[in-house]
Order: C-alpha cells, then structure tokens, then sequence
C-alpha cells in the first residue's frame, strides 16, 4: 500500500446481524502503525480511509463469511479498485 497516496478499505456485511471489524496496518518491519476499530450495522457498508503513507500491507479481523473487501488506491494521476 505505500506506493499510493491514500487508500480505501471497502466492507459489505451482508448478515443480520451488526459486526465488528478491526484493521490493522503494519509497516515493512511488521510494526502497526494505524488501527481503526468500526462497527458495521447490518446490511450496510463502510468505507476506511487510510492516507499513511508508511503501511505496506493490513489485516482484518471480523467475523463476516468469506471477507472480501474492495481495496480502492489513489495515485497522482490514476486510481487502482481491486478485491482484498
């Protein structure tokens, strides 16, 4: 992730129930250096902004079946949308 400006973590619960995610961003000598903790309501989406420029790759925690969050990196002149 330290090539880009900034990124987005994207997460879709798509349960009944309300989850809680954690996303930890670790830098190249495997140090965290930005948590954030969210609660995602049920049938609902949020988006995590990071603009640290010193994380090179993230965990997530949560419980949600098959997580697969649509990771959005914005460059200088172009932007990059994927799955995690």
């Amino acid at each position: 992730f330290n090539d880009s400006l900034s990124f987005k973590v994207i997460l879709n619960n798509p349960t009944k129930n309300n989850i809680n995610i954690k996303i930890q961003c670790y830098n190249n000598v495997n140090q965290i250096v930005d948590t954030k903790i969210k609660k995602i309501n049920s049938f609902n989406t949020e988006i995590f902004l990071f603009k640290n420029q010193l994380i090179d790759y993230i965990k997530i925690n949560s419980k949600i079946l098959f997580c697969r969050p649509i990771i959005y990196k914005e460059y200088q002149t172009y932007f990059d949308i994927f799955h995690g």
